[in-house]
């Protein structure tokens, strides 16, 4: 499928859908944003991660998808963890500036 490096980096390429991501050199780490090494993420593409709840706060999530409509258990935690990840990155990058 691939003949050399080259098209190996445009297939890549080919997967950001935003066109500044896409023109960036894939395999230059100096252009890489150390402060936000997510940046360049594809959001479509869903990690599976594994989580171990104790027993009340599984419930709690139970509980909130049984009463909430359209949602999942999944919804629920993805929303809570991109959330508390916002503020502790923000907590993060204002203690570094100190």
């Amino acid at each position: 499928m691939f003949q050399n490096d080259d098209d190996i980096e445009k297939f890549l390429k080919n997967l950001f859908s935003n066109k500044e991501d896409a023109n960036r050199d894939l395999f230059d780490d100096t252009k890489s944003d150390n402060d936000s090494p997510w940046k360049f993420e594809n959001p479509k593409v869903k990690t599976p991660f594994n989580l171990s709840l104790d027993a009340p706060l599984h419930r709690k999530i139970v509980w909130l998808k049984e009463r909430l409509p359209n949602t999942s258990m999944q919804k629920i935690c993805r929303s809570a963890v991109e959330k508390a990840a916002d503020q502790l990155i923000a907590e993060v990058k204002r203690q570094q500036q100190l």
